[in-house]
């Protein structure tokens, strides 16, 4: 695959998540009023820092990185859903707060072992 295949990839993937989880939050919060908040932001800044880190990046390895946290960005969204429609709970809206956390969390966790994956293939 090469990286304009990858990138267009990380796109729909990034871009589904989003609008996949703008729905849910629409939902959760009984309307499009509701969610004009900072939560609304909270939850797609993974997916955007995503997307501006897939849109500059350059190597295939930092590429073949970012969609691999794009996948489980994605995924994420059956946690969004199985907390408000498997799972109904009062506690199931803390979701909208702690998973974009640990979204975030992944994301410095991979490029963090990116960064030491370079840093050992460059000293070679």
């Amino acid at each position: 695959m090469n990286e304009a295949k990858l990138k267009l990839f990380n796109y729909v993937l990034l871009y589904t998540g989003i609008f996949a989880g703008l729905g849910l939050a629409v939902y959760a919060s009984g309307g499009i009023g509701g969610m004009l908040d900072l939560f609304t932001l909270w939850m797609i800044l993974p997916y955007s820092i995503l997307l501006l880190i897939s849109y500059r990046a350059t190597s295939r390895r930092t590429l073949i990185t970012v969609a691999t946290l794009s996948v489980l960005c994605t995924l994420s969204i059956c946690l969004y859903i199985d907390s408000l429609f498997i799972h109904p709970d009062a506690q199931g809206a803390l979701i909208f707060l702690f998973l974009p956390l640990y979204q975030l969390l992944a994301t410095i966790v991979g490029f963090l072992v990116l960064a030491i994956a370079n840093l050992v293939s460059s000293g070679k």
